[in-house]
């Protein structure tokens, strides 16, 4: 046990060295002050300082202490800042852009956009580009984040170039930092062979996703609907987590949850689940759904639009009586007797923030991740 306790110490002391919270020529502190900081024994601390010692990180004198043997070597900036989000021009992402824009272009940085369509593939060649041109921080909407990603190599890659990688809205398990509040722990094995360091220069800021999905549930359970289906998206962490916040609370409430009343999609299999919407078959999944449930939690305000499309014009028997989803992006149209709502996504002031940490991981701050909520 003392020595699993001492590769973690040694390991945020390097951390801390090799990113320059102590420069070469740096006092650490004393053995005593390493023990109680973290909460172990003189002699593990003294393990610990050994094993950087091997690895010319640090030098020890006797009777003074232990000092920063290692100089962090200085990137050169490029005032160039990429982008990554899975579409452009489309839905939130133009408020989320200029958002960014306006926040790192007052610091004097080019910001370089680049969409992934979400495609593992487009965000492959994007991330090739980037360790072929270095630039001094990314901020990236990932890729099928809930699927095993061939690229995390590359992100690792990038990590340890010293570039900070911002992840917003979805974000990637396997890049996921200790201690950061995640609802899916299953994908852990999935986790890249980042060093302490490399780990250093990835941050998130998301939203509480399972949060919203429990609001969304808790709120239509309130108003007297028990059997509550939802519309979902299979290949994000956003989808996963927001079901996750939908089960949790009906089985919460000991409603009546059942599989057959969740329909989950892809990115690329949504164009064909959007066209059955509009079917009429007996064994039509839709159908099925808007017959048994009186209410339904859609993913996002896009899917929520179609259902209700589909709603309106009254071609098969529906149950359904509310309609809630995510974003408060599009206007929902009205159906008669169908009430709407969505959570409002924050997109006036999330590219700024967005911009603002960026900005400063590039300066070597230390920048936890953060978990927006939803505006009721």
């Amino acid at each position: 046990m003392a020595y699993s306790k001492s590769v973690a110490i040694a390991s945020d002391l390097r951390a801390q060295i090799l990113n320059s919270t102590y420069g070469k020529g740096d006092k650490l502190p004393t053995e005593s002050q390493l023990s109680v900081k973290y909460g172990v024994s003189r002699q593990t601390i003294r393990k610990a300082l050994q094993d950087l010692s091997r690895e010319n990180l640090i030098t020890s004198v006797q009777g003074s202490g232990s000092y920063v043997a290692f100089e962090a070597p200085v990137r050169k900036r490029t005032m160039h800042i990429t982008i990554i989000t899975s579409y452009i021009s489309e839905y939130i992402f133009p408020a989320i852009l200029r958002g960014i824009d306006d926040s790192v272009s007052r610091a004097g940085y080019t910001v370089n956009v680049r969409a992934t369509n979400n495609s593992i593939a487009t965000e492959r060649r994007i991330l090739e580009d980037i360790l072929e041109h270095p630039v001094d921080g990314i901020a990236i909407e990932g890729t099928k984040t809930t699927m095993p990603n061939p690229n995390s190599a590359l992100y690792a890659k990038i990590a340890e170039m010293g570039i900070p990688i911002l992840m917003f809205n979805n974000y990637y398990p396997g890049l996921e930092l200790p201690g950061y509040p995640h609802v899916i722990s299953r994908h852990d094995e999935m986790r890249p062979n980042l060093s302490s360091a490399s780990r250093s220069n990835v941050a998130h800021i998301v939203l509480d996703d399972y949060a919203g999905g429990y609001a969304l549930t808790e709120m239509l359970l309130k108003q007297g609907h028990n059997t509550i289906g939802g519309i979902f998206k299979a290949d994000d962490m956003q989808g996963f987590v927001r079901f996750s916040g939908y089960l949790d609370c009906m089985l919460f409430h000991q409603a009546d949850f059942r599989d057959q009343n969740v329909i989950w999609y892809t990115t690329e299999s949504r164009p064909m689940v959007l066209s059955y919407l509009k079917e009429h078959s007996d064994d039509n999944l839709f159908k099925a759904l808007v017959r048994d449930c009186t209410a339904l939690v859609c993913y996002n305000d896009q899917v929520a639009s179609q259902v209700l499309r589909v709603l309106s014009e009254g071609n098969f028997d529906s149950s359904i009586r509310a309609v809630y989803s995510f974003d408060r992006h599009l206007p929902l149209m009205p159906v008669p007797g169908v009430e709407t709502y969505s959570l409002g996504y924050p997109k006036e002031t999330i590219g700024g923030a967005i911009g603002k940490k960026l900005l400063d991981m590039i300066a070597g701050k230390k920048s936890e991740s953060e978990m927006l909520s939803w505006l009721r």
